[in-house]
């Protein structure tokens, strides 16, 4: 029986030792791992690659060898194959199968559910815990914002704007409602984080820099300051990860997956990164930097002048200034 993830983090208590999570969002395996990992307070992570030469042994070696300082073992199995192979499957019922006291968590992410229900359950143990991670659908995103944020600080009324605004970018929303979470803010400040009409274009900010399009780029700065001041740290948060991104994609990697970078927004960093050169990118770093120790008061600088130059930066590494 296949288990979603919204109903996994909704149950009340959590009554098996074996699970396997497929699906590809990053964020869902995170929330369920954690919610395992919460019931015990000691314990000791081990991860093995199931795809290893040298499984078998591993596998003695974490089910049979006593911690020292934990009570319980949460041994993480993972791969990143897209198909099932023979191997591939019998070492997952070889896992499913075990008796143990320790958490045993399978990871799949590149595996679809129909790979999973066609090739897969009917040969695994009836105590494994299997649970769909795949990214929801925009109206199971509402349930995960309710599920996740106490009725006083988001009304009904709110979702489906939130879900809209963060174009099922399923990631980067619930990083920015933890951020909100973790800052104790208020009803007033949330609604002017996650509400606002002019602080909703700032999610296209990097769109509009690679563009070259400097006024667009600071009016969306100034709308930011202008609705939260607080915000500053959301924005140094998103032109880090710009900055990331781009350094991923120079020294060769294709997929931004792990950044909370999806396929559709990808070509961006990818041709922005065919332009920039190092000496603009360590310019970008270096601002980065003098951004980051503003907010905290390291620097006497205005942390949104910093801000701006920055978001200036980026757009005249892209050669394209519009104004």
């Amino acid at each position: 029986m296949i288990t979603s993830a919204l109903e996994f983090l909704r149950g009340q208590e959590v009554n098996n030792n074996n699970f396997l999570l497929f699906g590809d969002e990053p964020k869902l395996i995170f929330y369920i791992k954690k919610r395992i990992n919460s019931i015990h307070a000691n314990y000791e992570r081990v991860v093995i690659s199931i795809e290893e030469k040298n499984f078998d042994e591993q596998l003695q070696t974490a089910i049979l060898s006593n911690s020292l300082f934990s009570e319980v073992k949460i041994i993480e199995f993972t791969s990143n194959k897209n198909r099932l192979s023979r191997l591939l499957v019998e070492r997952i019922q070889t896992i499913s199968s075990l008796k143990t006291q320790n958490i045993l968590i399978i990871e799949l992410p590149q595996i679809s559910q129909k790979l999973i229900a066609n090739e897969l359950s009917s040969s695994l143990s009836d105590t494994l815990c299997t649970i769909n991670c795949t990214p929801p659908a925009a109206h199971q995103i509402k349930e995960y914002i309710a599920l996740l944020m106490s009725e006083n600080l988001i009304s009904k009324d709110n979702l489906e704007s939130i879900v809209e605004m963060y174009e099922g970018n399923f990631s980067l929303l619930m990083n920015d409602i933890e951020v909100a979470k973790q800052a104790s803010l208020e009803e007033k400040d949330i609604s002017s984080v996650f509400f606002s009409k002019a602080i909703k274009n700032n999610f296209r900010l990097f769109e509009e820099m690679q563009k070259g399009n400097f006024s667009a780029a600071i009016n969306i700065v100034d709308s930011m300051k202008e609705n939260d001041k607080g915000s500053g740290a959301l924005l140094l948060w998103m032109l880090a990860r710009d900055c990331r991104a781009i350094i991923e994609l120079k020294t060769g990697k294709n997929s931004l997956r792990q950044l909370k970078i999806w396929s559709n927004q990808e070509n961006f960093y990818k041709e922005y990164a065919n332009k920039i050169s190092e000496i603009h990118l360590n310019e970008i770093i270096l601002l980065l930097d003098k951004f980051d120790k503003s907010i905290k008061g390291v620097l006497n600088y205005d942390s949104w002048q910093v801000a701006k130059d920055l978001v200036i930066q980026f757009c005249r590494a892209s050669k394209k200034i519009t104004t």
